[in-house]
């Protein structure tokens, strides 16, 4: 296995493909892009042929200009509909919003609190809530803790279910870490990787398909392993099971450059370039080349990291660890709709529920949401800290577009002055104020990126709430919003109010470069002391 450990210091960028890869620790730094980093200058004279390619990129120029400029023509992105292609499966393999510490003890229970943690990611996605939950943990806490984590992709699901496996079997944590990070994250894996996973995993999950080989296809099946005083149990369909095995092998016949032109097929796209390119226009230099480089192999590995090691499709296209092993947890994976855990959980109540945002209108909604997970939230005589956390990605947007193209809605005050937000913008990026040189000016893309960032989040999102009733749902289920949060600032990405200072102005910058908005808003609920009342004969 190559000597790339987490958290260890940058390799020598300097794998230069006619000789063999340095093995040294880079202390030099590239003066010029400052993206890779040498041990001496001999090294970084033998790679300057193949750096160069990225050190003089276009990318790298503060005056890269996206492709419909250089060719004078309007972007795929504006005109008919039929412009809008999609590209790839629709699949949420990652999340779209910051991995969230769902338990935070010394804001809840306390951090010398000892008792029994009982937790609910309904519509998981990837695990990261989950992983920095146990990860953020204080030292001292020692269970019990029991996790039940769902989902209704079997992608998602399948995916999950290794990446506990390899946090429990794998006896090194370090290199246990590295291995997640990869299944997790990466196109390509390591020999070692792929090694564990056919030889130590897939017995696993194949001892399970050949004693189920028999039950119908819709059988739902469950298997617990035992890891010390952990323990992981899986409940799936038996045809699930089956599917599940074949997340351990890569494809026959499908070799490296295969995986990568299948993959290059959906993510370099000639129909797509202009899409790419308009996300590019918020970016910073660095941040380009960065984005370029793993859409072009899909490692996850810092930039000048050699990648000659990761030469296996990744099947599944810390102090977690830690806390794993120290301490007795209990994971419950299920495949099923979140509308129907109720059912799947008869007689359980949880501290903490994350529904991600199902709460959206796309999905559940609120009324759904609250109606099918109020009854699992534990009572508050059993835990007064018992919260549910519901995230809004799309309110916001929901209620400007609503505001504009509905007629009750012109006399609202959700009309937001332009030239206000012009003004705040300016304020933290002065220089998109200048003239736009021609149509679809790539300035102009950002100006309006920037403006999305300035809205006033509050106003519309008490509109949101008045809209949906929210004070009503909650009310017939038993549930009010938490007056203060405990678990996630409501709005944790929001920029602050009042003159921008200079790290407001960097954080402004940061914002815009990333793929969040500024208007992720999260709500947190607990159960009413009426809910807990019990009947007296």
């Amino acid at each position: 296995m190559q000597n790339l450990t987490v958290g260890s210091k940058p390799s020598c960028a300097n794998d230069s493909e006619n000789a063999t890869p340095c093995k040294n620790f880079g202390s030099l730094a590239c003066k010029d892009c400052l993206m890779v980093t040498y041990c001496s200058k001999r090294c970084q004279v033998a790679h300057w042929p193949i750096h160069r390619k990225d050190c003089k990129s276009p990318l790298m120029k503060k005056t890269w200009k996206p492709s419909w400029v250089a060719q004078n023509r309007p972007p795929a992105f504006v005109g008919d509909e039929s412009s809008h292609i999609v590209f790839g499966t629709p699949k949420y393999l990652w999340g779209n919003a910051p991995a969230v510490d769902m338990i935070r003890l010394s804001q809840n229970e306390g951090v010398d609190f000892q008792g029994p943690v009982h937790m609910l990611f309904a519509a998981s996605g990837d695990m990261r809530n989950a992983v920095l939950s146990v990860a953020s943990l204080p030292p001292s806490y020692r269970g019990p803790l029991s996790i039940v984590i769902n989902d209704r992709e079997i992608d998602v699901v399948a995916r999950n279910v290794i990446l506990l496996l390899i946090f429990f079997v794998e006896e090194n944590p370090t290199v246990a870490a590295e291995y997640v990070l990869h299944v997790w994250y990466s196109a390509l894996i390591t020999a070692p990787c792929s090694s564990m996973l056919r030889d130590k995993l897939k017995p696993m999950v194949e001892y399970v398909c050949n004693k189920i080989a028999q039950k119908p296809g819709s059988a739902l099946l469950g298997r617990t392993w035992k890891f010390g005083e952990s323990s992981l149990r899986l409940v799936l369909t038996r045809d699930n099971w089956f599917s599940l095995l074949s997340y351990f092998d890569v494809p026959q016949g499908l070799a490296k450059d295969a995986a990568q032109h299948l993959r290059q097929m959906v993510v370099s796209a000639p129909e797509r370039v202009d899409y790419v390119e308009r996300a590019m226009c918020t970016k910073s230099p660095s941040a380009r080349l960065g984005i370029a480089k793993f859409r072009s192999d899909g490692i996850l590995l810092p930039f000048g990291q050699p990648r000659g090691a990761f030469a296996i499709p990744n099947p599944c296209a810390c102090p977690v660890i830690t806390r794993l092993r120290s301490m007795p947890v209990t994971f419950d994976l299920l495949h099923v709709d979140a509308r129907l855990l109720p059912n799947a959980l008869v007689g359980q109540h949880f501290d903490r529920i994350d529904v991600s945002n199902i709460c959206d209108m796309g999905y559940l909604g609120i009324d759904t949401t609250l109606k099918t997970f109020a009854p699992l939230l534990q009572l508050p005589s059993v835990n007064q800290h018992a919260t549910l956390v519901t995230l809004f990605l799309n309110a916001v947007a929901e209620m400007k577009m609503m505001a504009a193209s509905i007629p009750a809605f012109i006399d609202y005050p959700l009309r937001e002055d332009h030239r206000e937000q012009m003004k705040k913008v300016l304020q933290y990026m002065p220089e998109l104020g200048r003239q736009v040189s021609q149509p679809y000016d790539p300035s102009a893309i950002k100006l309006i990126s920037a403006l999305s960032l300035v809205h006033d989040m509050d106003k519309n999102f008490n509109r949101y709430m008045e809209v949906h009733e929210f004070a009503d749902v909650a009310l017939g289920v038993g549930l009010q919003m938490k007056a203060a949060h405990t678990i996630i600032d409501a709005w944790p990405m929001k920029l602050s109010d009042g003159r921008p200072t200079s790290k407001a102005k960097e954080d402004f910058a940061l914002l815009l470069s990333s793929c969040h908005t500024g208007q992720e808003r999260f709500v947190e609920w607990k159960l009413t002391a009426e809910a807990s009342a019990e009947d007296v004969d």
